[in-house]
């Protein structure tokens, strides 16, 4: 894709925005929403997904092309990162844009901060790099390369302060978005499943990377599941990203009928789960926020664990586990992510509501660190404050 790179109308501000991941994506897209009701004419060039498209971004690179986790997982597509990589240095160079907004997707993102700061272009962050989790040296090259950083935790502020950057705490937009269009009852009805029969859900990730490596797993987990669950088995449904290819999961799912396959209605079908096998990730605080218990699953190369053991300071990778500051949903990562395994945890969970109502007990205590609801507004008030900051400061040159 090639940008044309219009211009603003009446002098409005050009944004370079690079989202490349599909929950920054959707966290992004809601944010520009805001934004251009504070600044009408404003225009957005740069590299997200659907949802950002929606909000007026001209795209030059697709989100669902570049999602990956693992150092050596990249190399897999390597070259289409490479190209979203060098058109967006050309635009950074093209001397058209007012200001970067960048949006999670660390490694990427803040290689491209490093140019947009070289050339003199504000920086703007939203979804802090976790610095607290990984590679803490990283917070001194952010606070060089970026102007200001907007946060979704309140324990990533001071850390932040600490270096002196310029950084808000603006809460978590997905309490926001987190939100069912319809009643279990209704969402079972139009899928003609029995309402009366339990319900598990699998939401193996949003790259093609995670579904290679956790659905086959899950979905084995999923058949155990129904096996030893007797007569009233509960129903399976796979909840699929729209980052996802609905054809790319044929081949894994031909062989498992007793699975009913949706897209696009994550949160209802979680509103509706009892029980839930989830990728770590955003996937995670979805789950939190809606109160369903889960059984949390990652699993990347072996090369790459490796080298997240030496780097990673965190006991856990679970958020709500991280939040929490201690297990309150049961991990399986690496070896110990197996068919066997999961399916033994959701059993426990299935079979014993004590444990069930524990852990939405947790869960509501993490969803209540996230902040309040009406992150994008702030979000988008602190954005507009810095473009009228940005165009102050050329106004007086």
């Amino acid at each position: 894709m090639k940008a044309s790179l219009e211009p603003g109308e009446h002098g409005a501000p050009c944004l370079l925005v690079i989202a490349g991941e599909a929950s920054s994506d959707l966290h992004c897209a809601s944010l520009l929403k805001e934004l251009k009701t504070l600044h009408p004419g404003i225009s957005f060039v740069g590299i997200g997904g659907n949802n950002m498209q929606e909000q007026g971004v001209e795209l030059i690179a697709h989100a669902k092309e570049l999602g990956v986790v693992g150092v050596f997982e990249v190399l897999k597509k390597l070259r289409r990162v490479l190209t979203a990589y060098r058109s967006a240095v050309d635009i950074i160079r093209s001397g058209q844009i007012t200001t970067a907004l960048f949006v999670d997707y660390p490694e990427f993102n803040l290689k491209l901060a490093g140019h947009a700061h070289r050339s003199g272009i504000p920086v703007l962050y939203y979804i802090s790099p976790q610095v607290w989790a990984w590679r803490p040296g990283r917070i001194k090259k952010i606070a060089r390369l970026v102007d200001k950083i907007l946060v979704l935790f309140s324990f990533e502020k001071q850390l932040y302060d600490e270096v002196g950057l310029d950084v808000e705490f603006v809460g978590h937009p997905l309490l926001d978005t987190v939100a069912p269009s319809m009643g279990r009852r209704e969402f079972l009805d139009e899928l003609n499943l029995d309402p009366s029969r339990r319900l598990v859900l699998l939401l193996p990730g949003s790259r093609s990377s995670e579904i290679e490596n956790l659905l086959p797993p899950f979905l084995e987990a999923a058949r155990l599941v129904t096996e030893e669950s007797g007569p009233l088995s509960p129903h399976v449904i796979l909840a699929l990203a729209d980052t996802i290819e609905r054809g790319s999961i044929g081949e894994m799912i031909a062989d498992h009928p007793h699975v009913t396959v949706v897209q696009g209605k994550t949160y209802n079908a979680l509103n509706a789960s009892d029980v839930a096998m989830v990728a770590s990730g955003t996937a995670t605080l979805e789950a939190a926020i809606l109160g369903v218990p889960m059984v949390v699953g990652y699993r990347v190369s072996p090369a790459t664990y490796l080298l997240g053991r030496v780097l990673v300071r965190v006991s856990h990778v679970a958020l709500p586990n991280i939040i929490a500051g201690r297990e309150i949903v049961p991990e399986l990562l690496q070896n110990e992510l197996t068919p066997s395994g999961l399916a033994e945890r959701t059993l426990a969970l299935l079979r014993d509501e004590g444990a069930r109502v524990r852990q939405k007990q947790d869960l509501k205590s993490v969803t209540d660190l996230l902040g309040e609801r009406g992150a994008s507004k702030r979000a988008a008030a602190a954005v507009s404050e810095f473009l009228d900051s940005v165009r102050s400061s050329h106004a007086s040159v």
